[in-house]
């Protein structure tokens, strides 16, 4: 494995988690993710082509430690 590969997806893979977190924690229904994904590609986020259904965005919430991934502080 190539680890420059590794680290894009690795920073791929943050950048959906913060974006799941900030769906839980506004009470916006996974349902929706798809749609805040792709609001978020139309403003020019790079969010790669991994996690984006709402059944990836479900699964990623109950990760163990998952506060500390996200690093949110309801700003």
């Amino acid at each position: 494995m190539d680890i420059e590969s590794d680290t894009n997806r690795e920073t791929l893979t943050s950048r959906m988690l913060r974006t799941v977190f900030v769906e839980a924690k506004s009470n916006i229904a996974f349902l929706q993710h798809s749609k805040m994904v792709k609001l978020q590609e139309m403003n020019g986020a790079v969010l790669g082509n991994m996690h984006q259904t709402r059944f990836s965005a479900a699964k990623m919430m109950h990760l163990p430690k998952a506060n500390v991934i996200f690093n949110y502080r309801g700003r």
